[in-house]
């Protein structure tokens, strides 16, 4: 899974399989990328408001530069990579972790890119 979606090209949004998957990733970016997006701080707390591990709905992997919120019940997630403080790339494979996503970044108008391999 590529992460950095500064260069992908646009494409429609992804459909689920039967688990509610996606079996690709769709990256998701603002128009011009994430660098010097001044409206990253604000996304990044809405995919993140209502995600917890408290209720053992989400399951949370951190690794140096990565962050994956795993929806525990179809194995749908939202994987959100960081260079310093700030969002690197934002992916997403169906799935509830995807209608959570969707409805968290209506206003901020991202855009579904190509998955790594297109």
């Amino acid at each position: 899974m590529s992460i950095d979606d500064n260069d992908r090209t646009t494409r429609a949004p992804p459909g689920p399989r039967d688990g509610g998957v996606d079996e690709d990733w769709t990256s998701w970016a603002p128009a011009g990328g994430w660098d010097g997006y001044a409206d990253e701080p604000a996304v990044l707390d809405a995919v993140l408001d209502g995600v917890s591990e408290a209720a053992g709905l989400w399951h949370n992997m951190s690794f140096p530069s990565l962050s994956v919120w795993e929806w525990c019940a179809d194995g749908s997630a939202i994987a959100i990579a960081y260079r310093d403080d700030r969002i690197a790339g934002l992916q997403t494979n169906g799935g509830v972790a995807l209608e959570h996503f969707l409805a968290a970044t209506a206003a901020f108008g991202l855009i579904a890119r190509a998955p790594a391999g297109d």
